[in-house]
């Protein structure tokens, strides 16, 4: 009697490099006399388990990736109610939430949602007193209510 043996394999890394890549695609740039051009696009975050982290190399089966934003108006642009409006420019990861699903539903359940961003590792912490144009690190342990999406691997 044969028997299979099946292995299912989900490259998690490949999977979140795309969803960051999606969603900086989607993502608003600004121009003329804004003073952060770039930076929304530029500060999609990556949270492995709740830290910080550059890449989804180190996940394990089970580990959850998180990614947020967190300048102070990337809820606005998610909702769409931002002074300027460009057609296109809002919902930018409910968008990416639509195209993980189309393109990775059967590895991976990715949920789009508004939740704080936690800045439990101290390098998130810095940049995130840089992104508000502090000089030195912020003691604000979150920003409530930010746009994420949550990607998890199928069991």
């Amino acid at each position: 009697m044969n028997q299979k043996i099946v292995y299912r394999f989900v490259n998690m890394p490949a999977i979140a490099d795309f969803a960051r890549q999606t969603l900086m695609a989607g993502s608003p740039v600004g121009s003329g006399d804004d003073p952060h051009i770039g930076l929304y696009r530029a500060s999609h975050l990556m949270f492995l388990n709740g830290q910080w982290v550059a890449d989804a190399s180190g996940w394990k089966p089970g580990d959850e990736i998180e990614i947020s934003n967190p300048v102070p108006y990337s809820r606005l642009i998610e909702i769409g109610i931002l002074r300027m409006r460009v057609p296109g420019t809002d919902h930018v990861y409910q968008r990416a939430e639509v195209i993980l699903r189309g393109k990775y539903g059967n590895d991976v359940d990715v949920k789009f949602l508004f939740m704080p961003v936690r800045f439990a590792d101290r390098r998130a912490a810095n940049l995130i007193g840089r992104l508000e144009g502090k000089d030195r690190d912020t003691r604000a342990s979150s920003l409530k209510q930010q746009p994420a999406l949550i990607i998890k691997a199928r069991a």
